[in-house]
């Protein structure tokens, strides 16, 4: 079974920019543009949306293909606060604004006889497109960190100077002076 999640523009069913990093997938979303999240299964199933481990929507999914708008789902209620809280809440720009939604985990479970069965767990980070820039660059430059085994065999590859094959120290002849090895 193929099952696919995507988070896509919601005018034009394209897929944002995203790369995976891990086992996230980190996607590039507009600031003031909606997004959806665009489910591709084979067989009826469940699709599962948790936040923090906890589940905050479910619905079900039909095949081909079907899409939901993340907008509403990821939006947090604001919050209430006590009585005992009003001044603070008032008095603080912070407990004003509800806590921004950027990460989640959608799973999709099939329906099948008497269980469930998990076909696909995607974490997906959603990013404004100044830290997804941050993040895809810091992502590329993470990894083009060179393995150090083959980091010192493409230095030794690319320096003019001759090691031996046996204590891998400089020789200048066709035997090592520091183990006798003979070179070829």
């Amino acid at each position: 079974m193929i099952t696919s999640v995507k988070v896509c523009n919601p005018a034009t069913e394209e897929p944002f920019r995203s790369f995976v990093e891990d086992t996230t997938t980190v996607v590039c979303v507009p600031e003031h543009g909606g997004c959806q999240l665009y489910v591709q299964a084979e067989q009826p199933g469940q699709l599962t949306i948790e936040v923090d481990g906890e589940e905050i929507h479910s619905c079900p999914v039909a095949p081909p293909s079907m899409s939901i708008s993340l907008a509403d789902i990821l939006r947090p209620e604001p919050s209430r606060p006590a009585v005992d809280s009003l001044l603070f809440a008032l008095t603080s720009k912070l407990a004003r604004r509800p806590k921004r939604i950027d990460r989640f985990t959608a799973i999709i479970s099939l329906n099948e006889q008497a269980s469930r069965t998990v076909a696909g767990t995607f974490n997906i980070r959603l990013c404004n497109p100044t830290d997804f820039e941050l993040a895809f660059t810091r992502h590329l430059k993470a990894g083009r960190q060179p393995d150090s085994r083959l980091a010192a065999e493409e230095a030794e590859a690319d320096s003019d100077q001759k090691n031996c094959w046996n204590c891998n120290q400089p020789i200048t002849s066709s035997v090592c002076p520091h183990c006798e090895a003979e070179q070829e």
